[in-house]
Protein backbone atom coordinates (compact mmCIF):
# COMPACT_ATOMS: atom_id res chain seq x y z
CA UNK A 1 0.00 0.00 0.00
CA UNK A 2 1.22 3.62 -1.00
CA UNK A 3 0.02 5.55 1.87
CA UNK A 4 1.52 8.63 0.22
CA UNK A 5 -0.09 7.86 -3.12
CA UNK A 6 -2.61 10.42 -4.38
CA UNK A 7 -3.32 9.24 -8.15
CA UNK A 8 -5.40 7.55 -10.57
CA UNK A 9 -6.93 4.11 -9.55
CA UNK A 10 -8.54 1.94 -12.45
CA UNK A 11 -11.15 -1.22 -11.83
CA UNK A 12 -10.60 -2.34 -15.11
CA UNK A 13 -7.15 -4.05 -15.63
CA UNK A 14 -5.07 -6.83 -14.35
CA UNK A 15 -5.64 -7.77 -10.51
CA UNK A 16 -2.37 -7.18 -8.87
CA UNK A 17 -2.31 -10.89 -7.68
CA UNK A 18 -2.72 -12.19 -10.56
CA UNK A 19 0.21 -10.08 -11.88
CA UNK A 20 2.68 -11.09 -8.89
CA UNK A 21 0.94 -14.78 -9.97
CA UNK A 22 2.19 -13.90 -13.38
CA UNK A 23 5.47 -13.07 -12.38
CA UNK A 24 6.49 -15.81 -10.85
CA UNK A 25 5.63 -18.69 -13.13
CA UNK A 26 6.64 -16.71 -16.32
CA UNK A 27 9.22 -14.40 -15.91
CA UNK A 28 12.64 -15.83 -15.67
CA UNK A 29 15.10 -12.61 -15.07
CA UNK A 30 14.30 -9.29 -12.80
CA UNK A 31 14.29 -7.82 -15.83
CA UNK A 32 11.16 -9.90 -17.77
CA UNK A 33 9.29 -8.94 -14.21
CA UNK A 34 9.70 -5.31 -15.02
CA UNK A 35 8.74 -5.41 -18.31
CA UNK A 36 5.72 -7.16 -17.07
CA UNK A 37 4.44 -4.69 -14.88
CA UNK A 38 4.79 -2.09 -17.78
CA UNK A 39 3.28 -3.86 -20.10
CA UNK A 40 0.16 -4.64 -17.95
CA UNK A 41 -3.17 -3.17 -17.14
CA UNK A 42 -2.42 -1.76 -13.66
CA UNK A 43 -5.86 -0.73 -11.49
CA UNK A 44 -3.89 0.31 -7.95
CA UNK A 45 -1.05 1.56 -6.22
CA UNK A 46 1.36 -0.49 -4.38
CA UNK A 47 5.15 -1.53 -3.31
CA UNK A 48 6.52 -3.93 -5.26
CA UNK A 49 9.96 -5.67 -5.55
CA UNK A 50 11.83 -8.34 -7.43
CA UNK A 51 15.16 -9.19 -7.15
CA UNK A 52 17.40 -12.09 -7.53
CA UNK A 53 21.20 -12.76 -6.83
CA UNK A 54 22.61 -9.58 -8.77
CA UNK A 55 20.38 -6.96 -7.02
CA UNK A 56 17.30 -5.91 -5.86
CA UNK A 57 14.55 -3.08 -7.20
CA UNK A 58 11.48 -1.71 -5.99
CA UNK A 59 8.73 -0.29 -8.15
CA UNK A 60 6.25 2.45 -7.10
CA UNK A 61 3.51 0.08 -9.03
CA UNK A 62 0.73 2.63 -9.65
CA UNK A 63 -2.11 2.66 -12.43
CA UNK A 64 -0.65 5.15 -14.55
CA UNK A 65 2.88 5.43 -14.10
CA UNK A 66 5.40 3.03 -12.45
CA UNK A 67 9.26 3.71 -11.10
CA UNK A 68 12.10 1.66 -10.65
CA UNK A 69 13.60 2.11 -7.79
CA UNK A 70 17.08 1.02 -6.62
CA UNK A 71 19.49 1.79 -3.85
CA UNK A 72 21.27 4.71 -6.06
CA UNK A 73 18.23 6.26 -6.91
CA UNK A 74 15.67 6.29 -4.57
CA UNK A 75 14.16 8.97 -2.82
CA UNK A 76 15.97 9.47 1.18
CA UNK A 77 14.88 11.07 4.51
CA UNK A 78 16.36 12.28 7.57
CA UNK A 79 14.00 9.94 8.69
CA UNK A 80 14.63 7.34 6.42
CA UNK A 81 18.54 7.93 5.60
CA UNK A 82 20.55 6.46 2.78
CA UNK A 83 21.94 2.72 3.55
CA UNK A 84 24.97 1.44 1.63
CA UNK A 85 23.57 -1.55 -0.22
CA UNK A 86 19.60 -1.46 1.34
CA UNK A 87 16.94 -0.29 -0.29
CA UNK A 88 13.72 -0.51 2.11
CA UNK A 89 10.48 1.14 2.43
CA UNK A 90 8.83 2.84 5.45
CA UNK A 91 5.33 2.23 6.11
CA UNK A 92 4.79 5.60 6.60
CA UNK A 93 4.29 9.04 4.45
CA UNK A 94 7.95 10.60 4.04
CA UNK A 95 8.82 12.86 5.51
CA UNK A 96 8.06 11.69 9.09
CA UNK A 97 9.04 12.13 12.45
CA UNK A 98 8.89 8.60 13.47
CA UNK A 99 11.57 6.12 14.40
CA UNK A 100 11.40 4.16 11.21
CA UNK A 101 12.82 1.05 10.14
CA UNK A 102 16.13 2.24 9.41
CA UNK A 103 17.02 2.38 13.09
CA UNK A 104 17.34 -1.04 13.27
CA UNK A 105 18.78 -1.67 9.45
CA UNK A 106 21.49 0.84 10.56
CA UNK A 107 22.07 -0.90 14.03
CA UNK A 108 22.18 -4.57 12.15
CA UNK A 109 23.85 -3.41 9.01
CA UNK A 110 26.26 -5.97 7.83
CA UNK A 111 24.90 -8.68 9.99
CA UNK A 112 21.18 -9.07 8.39
CA UNK A 113 20.09 -12.38 8.62
CA UNK A 114 16.75 -13.80 7.98
CA UNK A 115 16.28 -14.28 11.49
CA UNK A 116 17.01 -10.89 13.00
CA UNK A 117 14.72 -9.64 10.32
CA UNK A 118 11.76 -11.50 11.42
CA UNK A 119 12.92 -11.14 15.02
CA UNK A 120 13.93 -7.56 15.47
CA UNK A 121 12.97 -5.48 12.80
CA UNK A 122 9.92 -6.38 11.03
CA UNK A 123 8.44 -7.19 15.40
CA UNK A 124 9.85 -4.12 16.30
CA UNK A 125 8.66 -2.20 13.53
CA UNK A 126 4.91 -3.55 13.75
CA UNK A 127 5.19 -4.23 10.13
CA UNK A 128 3.54 -6.44 7.67
CA UNK A 129 0.27 -6.32 8.93
CA UNK A 130 -1.02 -8.81 6.58
CA UNK A 131 1.92 -10.39 4.82
CA UNK A 132 5.90 -10.71 5.16
CA UNK A 133 8.30 -12.42 2.98
CA UNK A 134 12.09 -12.49 3.53
CA UNK A 135 14.56 -13.77 1.24
CA UNK A 136 17.62 -15.53 2.12
CA UNK A 137 19.50 -15.25 -1.86
CA UNK A 138 22.63 -16.70 0.03
CA UNK A 139 20.91 -20.18 0.50
CA UNK A 140 17.80 -19.27 -1.24
CA UNK A 141 15.06 -19.76 1.68
CA UNK A 142 12.07 -17.68 1.50
CA UNK A 143 10.48 -17.19 4.84
CA UNK A 144 6.77 -15.94 4.92
CA UNK A 145 4.30 -15.31 7.37
CA UNK A 146 0.57 -13.81 7.15
CA UNK A 147 -2.07 -12.71 9.27
CA UNK A 148 -5.03 -14.77 11.35
CA UNK A 149 -7.89 -14.87 8.79
CA UNK A 150 -10.13 -12.80 11.29
CA UNK A 151 -6.85 -10.09 11.17
CA UNK A 152 -6.65 -10.00 14.95
CA UNK A 153 -3.03 -11.50 15.05
CA UNK A 154 -0.73 -9.68 12.66
CA UNK A 155 1.73 -11.47 10.05
CA UNK A 156 4.64 -9.92 12.15
CA UNK A 157 3.02 -12.03 15.31
CA UNK A 158 2.93 -14.95 13.67
CA UNK A 159 4.78 -17.85 13.20
CA UNK A 160 7.18 -17.43 9.63
CA UNK A 161 7.35 -20.50 6.87
CA UNK A 162 10.83 -21.53 5.60
CA UNK A 163 10.44 -22.63 1.84
CA UNK A 164 13.33 -23.80 0.03
CA UNK A 165 13.42 -22.29 -3.57
CA UNK A 166 15.71 -24.38 -4.90
CA UNK A 167 12.77 -27.28 -4.45
CA UNK A 168 9.63 -24.74 -5.23
CA UNK A 169 11.46 -23.78 -8.68
CA UNK A 170 12.49 -27.27 -9.63
CA UNK A 171 8.61 -28.08 -9.95
CA UNK A 172 7.10 -27.91 -13.31
CA UNK A 173 6.08 -24.61 -14.49
CA UNK A 174 2.17 -25.18 -15.17
CA UNK A 175 0.66 -24.87 -18.50
CA UNK A 176 -1.42 -21.67 -19.64
CA UNK A 177 -4.35 -24.63 -19.43
CA UNK A 178 -4.09 -25.78 -16.23
CA UNK A 179 -3.26 -21.71 -14.92
CA UNK A 180 -6.90 -21.44 -16.39
CA UNK A 181 -8.88 -24.45 -15.38
CA UNK A 182 -7.24 -23.92 -11.96
CA UNK A 183 -8.67 -19.80 -12.01
CA UNK A 184 -12.01 -21.34 -12.88
CA UNK A 185 -12.12 -24.02 -9.96
CA UNK A 186 -11.53 -21.03 -7.72
CA UNK A 187 -14.30 -18.96 -9.13
CA UNK A 188 -16.87 -21.86 -8.62
CA UNK A 189 -15.25 -22.52 -4.92
CA UNK A 190 -15.96 -18.89 -4.30
CA UNK A 191 -19.47 -18.54 -5.47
Amino acid sequence: VQDSYHGMFSEIGEPTTFVMRDILNWDNTREDAIRRVFETKRTNAIWLGVGDKDAFNMMRYDHVDPIVYSDKNYTFYASHPEIEDTLYISKHVEPQDTTCMSYYLQQYHGSITPEIIIKYITAQVETGDTHIAVYDMANNYMYVSSCSADNTVMAYENQFLRLDMNKMFAEPHPSATETIAFEQELVVRSQ
